[in-house]
């Protein structure tokens, strides 16, 4: 949530998920994970007593520029019998290791009435799908809306509210400690996906194999946009080019892969006999803007849906 266009708009969907839950003219907010400080900034817009947390030492030159408060440390350090009105995360949770251990520090600092909103990526889609682009990040938890319930219950918070993000593929949890037993029973659904998880992982992998060799015999040049997630559904030897619209990655390489990240432009400039998006949550954007150009008018355009289809992995 960094000052960004992309940035821009996660934090603004944040904030208004946050501005839903609890009013925040007045409120003593901490927000563990604070990077560069631009949502603190929009707290402190908002009327808030914002702190942040943050152990990244690169960050602090711009916690000065933008006049925020942060402390640069591990939550909860130097935090002794501090408490908060609101403590916040946003792409935290999965990083953490101990949960329980975790959000029983949160409850410690939470001011009584106090609440707890987080924000995650939302893996149900990933795991009943079967694809595996979600391990990419080598996160601790991947969490599907029900297990990231499970875990705040477990932890003995009773959850306010849990909802899929308007922008980005997140899920929003805000929750306060509650004198709960904190037993949960998990769902069975849930078990069973992740007994399938494997299975069709392999069956998703073999089509985008097979699919990405039939390209090769047939001398038919394949280009990936948003690759990041395709990395594991393809051999690390296929012949492919590889696009993003982020400029601070072109030019830069997904070891052991041999092609360069390229730009939009590269694409239009040089475009490829078929190209997969394979962004679910900005696919349909970046299909759109791309269909008005001439010079793809012979490409075949696939979304990571149609892939997952014919790869049989869809449930």
């Amino acid at each position: 949530m960094d000052d960004s266009p992309l940035g821009r708009s996660y934090a603004a969907d944040f904030l208004t998920f946050l501005k839903s839950v609890i009013e925040l003219p007045g409120r003593s907010i901490l927000e563990i994970g604070a990077g560069r400080g631009y949502f603190l900034e929009l707290l402190g817009q908002a009327g808030a007593t914002a702190l942040g947390m943050e152990p990244g030492k690169a960050n602090a030159p711009y916690w000065s520029q933008k006049s925020v408060s942060a402390i640069n440390d591990f939550f909860p350090g130097p935090l002794s019998s501090e408490k908060f009105d609101v403590i916040a995360g946003f792409a935290l949770l999965e990083h953490i290791e101990g949960l329980d251990q975790f959000l029983q520090s949160v409850t410690k600092h939470l001011a009584p009435g106090g609440l707890a909103v987080f924000a995650v990526p939302e893996c149900d889609l990933y795991v009943a799908d079967g694809d595996p682009g979600m391990l990419l990040h080598e996160h601790w938890s991947y969490f599907t809306a029900s297990a990231l319930r499970n875990v705040f219950e477990h932890a003995g918070f009773g959850v306010r509210s849990l909802k899929r993000s308007s922008y980005g593929g997140l899920i929003y949890v805000a929750a306060t400690p509650s004198s709960s037993s904190g037993t949960v029973s998990v769902a069975e659904q849930n078990g069973r996906l992740a007994e399938q998880f494997g299975e069709r992982c392999a069956r998703l992998r073999a089509g985008a194999v097979r699919r990405v060799a039939a390209l090769a015999r047939a001398g038919r040049s394949l280009g990936i946009y948003v690759p990041g997630r395709v990395l594991v559904w393809i051999d690390p030897s296929s012949q492919v080019r590889f696009f993003d619209d982020d400029a601070e990655i072109h030019g830069q390489y997904y070891p052991p892969f041999a092609a360069a990240i390229e730009s939009r432009d590269d694409l239009l400039r040089k475009p490829v006999d078929e190209l997969w998006i394979m962004s679910k949550s900005f696919g349909k954007k970046i299909a759109s803007e791309l269909a008005v150009h001439e010079s793809l008018r012979n490409t075949n355009i696939l979304m990571v849906e149609d892939l997952l289809r014919e790869f049989g992995s869809v449930v």
